[in-house]
């Protein structure tokens, strides 16, 4: 009976938002214990109450749950700053982390979490501003991660990008998301194809200036693709859907949409 009582306790604190569920362990003692089940803080979903969530209650998070944290979304949390996110390193188990939408990630921030979070396999950083030194740092320490999503970060360079060739890390990348990410050149698509040989499944979305050779690329050196997503690329001729139908014999998704002023291709 004790048993049942722990197991429904923990499901109603599971439907409250992180604030709530630390408010219920005020009430009393015999509640604290129930809201401190580590269960209940595997997964941290600060998206919730992103309006609410401050570098002290990150910071707190981290410090009192590191020992068996696993998923931990900040997506959005735009009151977050890098003092704060460096604390997320001492969460040894993280396995899943969304920074999605928060401007202040810089290098030292993610050579935090490299150094600490080396089971790490899920990193989305999509629409953050950053310089071409946190993708040094990715191709440095992250040599588990199996899905990236940069999707709309325009401040690397190409540069950066050459990173994902040499670097000890990202090659055991699954899923990479960089649509948008209109800056990245010829070269540097080239460069993404040969770091990322196990890539699934690639999103390419809003690269209205990528160019067939661009793609060649992905097709010859990303023979597992299963998945690819080309909405809104708009420069692409039958040349680039050749290549595709040649050198992807796994290929199972294929997302187009292309807009011109005469018609619609789904």
């Amino acid at each position: 009976f004790k048993n049942f009582l722990t197991k429904a306790s923990n499901r109603i604190f599971s439907f409250l938002n992180v604030l709530d569920r630390l408010t219920c362990s005020l009430v009393c003692r015999s509640w604290k214990i129930m809201v401190q089940d580590r269960s209940l803080w595997t997964q941290i979903d600060l998206q919730r109450i992103k309006d609410r969530t401050t570098d002290t209650l990150v910071a707190n998070l981290a410090h009192k749950f590191r020992s068996f944290l696993c998923n931990l979304n900040l997506r959005d949390c735009v009151r977050v700053t890098s003092s704060s996110l460096r604390y997320i390193g001492e969460c040894r188990n993280l396995q899943e982390l969304s920074l999605s939408g928060i401007k202040q990630i810089n290098a030292d921030v993610v050579n935090d979490i490299g150094l600490g979070c080396k089971n790490l396999l899920y990193l989305n950083i999509a629409k953050c501003n950053f310089d071409d030194g946190v993708l040094r740092v990715l191709a440095r320490h992250y040599v588990n991660i199996q899905y990236l999503s940069l999707a709309g970060c325009t401040g690397f360079s190409t540069a950066g990008v050459y990173y994902f060739m040499v670097g000890q890390g990202l090659h055991k990348l699954f899923h990479l998301d960089i649509s948008g990410c209109s800056q990245i050149t010829h070269e540097g698509m080239r460069y993404i194809a040969r770091g990322c040989p196990l890539l699934h499944s690639l999103a390419l979305n809003k690269l209205a200036r990528m160019k067939d050779e661009s793609l060649y690329f992905f097709t010859k050196y990303c023979p597992n693709l299963k998945a690819l997503h080309l909405r809104h690329a708009s420069s692409l001729t039958d040349t680039a859907f050749m290549y595709i139908a040649d050198n992807l014999p796994r290929l199972k998704t294929l997302c187009v949409k292309v807009i011109t002023t005469s018609r619609v291709l789904v």
